[in-house]
């Protein structure tokens, strides 16, 4: 939901009932951080992650992409992408559609362009999502033509 926590409870709770942290525990953290605009904790969850050793999962690194995008952090968004890159993990278009994002809410529409180039160049197929973005980016600057 985007209620940091209320997340953290139920996170705390389920260790104190012996369940192993998991990817989708951490992708929801670090969500719900995201929703919020704390990118610092977004990147704690991580940290977290990273010692429970459940870094390996797309979902996490395209959830702190996703939050480096929500602060309009371009530079911080590609860091993660990087990461991911570095780390071996297998990524989508959703990574890609994240970058995307991050690019038109940092007013960077060529970075914008550039991400879904570098999303056909991976062999994936850009969607409804990768579209809107470059839309939404049209209006905002009323460039009505690239819309």
């Amino acid at each position: 939901t985007g209620n940091l926590p209320v997340a953290e409870r139920w996170f705390n709770a389920a260790k104190q009932a012996r369940i192993k942290p998991n990817a989708v525990m951490f992708t929801t953290l670090i969500n719900a951080a995201s929703r919020m605009g704390n990118i610092e904790a977004a990147e704690f969850w991580f940290q977290e992650a990273v010692e429970a050793n459940v870094t390996d999962d797309e979902f996490i690194y395209t959830s702190m992409v996703d939050a480096a995008a929500k602060c309009q952090d371009l530079r911080s968004a590609e860091h993660w992408f990087q990461k991911a890159c570095d780390a071996g993990v297998n990524l989508t278009m959703a990574t890609f559609n994240a970058l995307i994002g991050a690019a038109v809410k940092s007013g960077d529409r060529g970075a914008a362009v550039k991400w879904l180039e570098h999303g056909r160049l991976a062999g994936l197929e850009p969607n409804v999502r990768s579209f809107q973005h470059l839309v939404n980016a049209a209006l905002r600057y009323k460039d009505i033509l690239a819309a």
